[in-house]
């Protein structure tokens, strides 16, 4: 994902996106995934931290401001429970964030990799 996609770094997380791949029996549509690493904290901050990346982005899903297409992934960063950040923190950071995929839309979505 990150040779074919961008990323962006905000205060609380760091989104990397990349085009889905158009796979007809799968679908288009794309993934979110979640990272934590061990430098946020421990299993408590860990957990909180991915808590608070999901209800933003079921939020933002919930009021179609997610971009179809993408797969995304969002990584913590130490602020996200170092600062105590809010739900509506988060959940504004993570939409301009996702404002950023939206203007570097690519014309074409990406292609499956092939072993030549």
């Amino acid at each position: 994902m990150r040779k074919e996609g961008a990323r962006w770094r905000g205060r609380f997380c760091i989104l990397n996106a990349a085009r889905a791949f158009s796979i007809p029996s799968v679908g288009g549509e794309g993934r979110i995934g979640y990272i934590t690493a061990k430098r946020v904290g421990g299993a408590v901050q860990r957990n909180r931290a991915r808590r608070l990346m999901r209800e933003a982005i079921r939020a933002l899903a919930a009021a179609d401001e997610l971009p179809p297409g993408w797969d995304l992934v969002l990584i913590a960063q130490n602020a996200i429970v170092a600062d105590d950040a809010g739900m509506a923190q988060v959940k504004d950071e993570i939409r301009w964030l996702l404002k950023k995929v939206n203007q570097a839309n690519p014309a074409e979505p990406a292609k499956p990799a092939t072993n030549r």
